[in-house]
């Protein structure tokens, strides 16, 4: 009895044996003839930037391991999210490497199996990007982008994650109101096409574009600057670049000094911007009572931005006596001239109080009008302290006046802006008249006096010089 109890305990033993012998067996030859099969990849056979040409899978196991981890160390993957841009950290990241030799096609460029962790990704995105509230399904796609990103092995990955496929809910990211003196129906036609105007990714937006489309005539240039301001100094306050921009020659009454973009429609002068984000901003322009408003939708920014003014400085008009054969006694004032005005506008951008970057945005120049007064055409015997005249001027062969004095300029009345030569009247950038006279090769003359450049060598100004709307004409 026991022996017959020995012998079946003993058959039960040597069967499991067996049993355990075989499944081994079977799965060190599922793992070297499956998984890792002793077939060689052939020519060409990169994962990543790792070449494993001519390997046996088992071995491009190993030398797949060694590259991610040494690629890890070296690697930067950064992340954009509108306004901002944060590093994503490697060590978080895992390579499947088994999973990735197996896919890998012999003789193919082939990407590495990349594994992200859920929790890790959602930290990150909360702490560098903490004003947009991200959902799983963002978190998802965005390990989905990031890893697919990451799987080309290379040294430097930028991954913008801002698109219009976020359910991030879109806030007003900027606004600005004016004052207006809009009235006719034209403007509120052009104000009516602008409200809710999407600005694609990475497009530019032209204001005459789209007068260009809608073919208005009866709004006035005054009018489509008025419109076009409150749109730039939104823009200001994001971080769309402006491409076109100018100003008039005069500062408009209604709109804050530096913030003026003016438009000409014959002289093809516009307000153009462009977003450099990945997702939608929509534009709204509306027009109530007094005040006319325009704003910005898109999602959350991560940053603050703010428009700042300074260096503002009056820009007092000069007087300039003028000689008329129909004045026949006293004095009459043609103009009686207001003041200019220089102003300097920068954008700053801050993290919470923290102030990251100032950038200057432009300085706006608006020449002073003169006060003209018109004498009797004979000239005084004796003139009054301080004061110059035209021919004053032209007797010393050096047509610089000296700056802080009033000017007697003869203008010829049938040709505003020139004496009686012909010469053009030239203000410097103060406003103030420096020279009369140039000659078509940009040299300063003084009057008649053709040769005064010669005669007066190097002592001839080098202070440059502005025409009535603060252009440089003479470097």
């Amino acid at each position: 009895m026991d022996n017959k109890v020995f012998g079946l305990t003993f058959l039960a033993v040597l069967a499991s044996a067996m049993v355990f012998f075989g499944i081994a067996n079977a799965g060190s030859y599922a793992v070297d003839n499956l998984l890792f099969s002793s077939e060689e990849y052939g020519e060409n056979t990169y994962v990543g930037t790792t070449d494993v040409s001519n390997m046996e899978v088992a071995s491009a196991v190993l030398t797949l391991s060694g590259s991610f981890d040494s690629w890890k160390e070296n690697a930067a993957l950064f992340v954009r999210y509108q306004d901002a841009t944060a590093e994503y950290p490697l060590k978080h990241v895992e390579a499947l490497v088994e999973e990735t030799a197996a896919q890998a096609q012999s003789g193919q460029q082939n990407n590495f199996v990349i594994d992200l962790q859920e929790a890790k990704t959602r930290s990150f995105l909360e702490s560098n990007f903490p004003g947009a509230a991200f959902s799983e399904a963002d978190v998802q796609n965005i390990m989905d982008a990031l890893e697919q990103a990451l799987a080309a092995g290379q040294i430097e990955t930028l991954v913008d994650i801002s698109d219009d496929s976020l359910t991030v809910e879109k806030v007003i990211v900027s606004e600005t109101s004016f004052p207006h003196d809009l009235e006719s129906d034209g403007a509120d036609l052009v104000i009516d096409a602008l409200n809710g105007m999407e600005v694609a990714p990475e497009s530019q937006f032209s204001l005459l574009a789209v007068l260009a489309e809608m073919n208005v005539w009866d709004v006035t240039d005054a009018e489509l600057t008025e419109v076009a301001s409150v749109i730039y100094s939104t823009v200001l306050k994001t971080n769309l670049l402006i491409d076109e921009r100018s100003i008039g020659a005069t500062q408009p009454a209604s709109i804050p000094l530096g913030f003026e973009s003016a438009i000409s429609q014959d002289l093809g002068i516009d307000l153009a911007f462009t977003n450099p984000n990945h997702n939608t901003f929509t534009l709204n322009v509306d027009k109530t009572g007094k005040m006319i408003t325009a704003s910005l939708t898109a999602l959350p920014f991560v940053y603050d931005y703010s428009v700042q003014t300074g260096g503002e400085t009056e820009v007092e008009p000069r007087l300039i006596k003028q000689y008329s054969a129909f004045v026949s006694s006293d004095k009459t004032v043609k103009e009686d001239g207001t003041e200019g005005a220089r102003i300097e506008v920068s954008r700053a951008v801050f993290d919470g109080n923290e102030e990251l970057e100032i950038e200057p945005v432009s300085t706006d120049f608006y020449p002073p009008v003169h006060r003209v007064e018109i004498y009797p055409l004979e000239t005084p015997d004796v003139a009054s302290p301080g004061d110059v005249t035209d021919s004053d001027a032209e007797d010393t062969g050096n047509s610089d006046i000296e700056q802080g004095q009033d000017v007697w300029i003869v203008e010829d009345p049938e040709n505003p802006g020139f004496d009686l030569d012909g010469d053009p009247i030239i203000f410097d950038e103060n406003g103030e008249i420096v020279q009369t006279g140039q000659n078509e090769g940009g040299s300063v003359t003084g009057g008649d006096n053709a040769n005064s450049d010669e005669q007066n060598g190097d002592e001839q100004s080098e202070e440059p010089v502005y025409d009535k709307s603060g252009r440089l004409i003479n470097p």
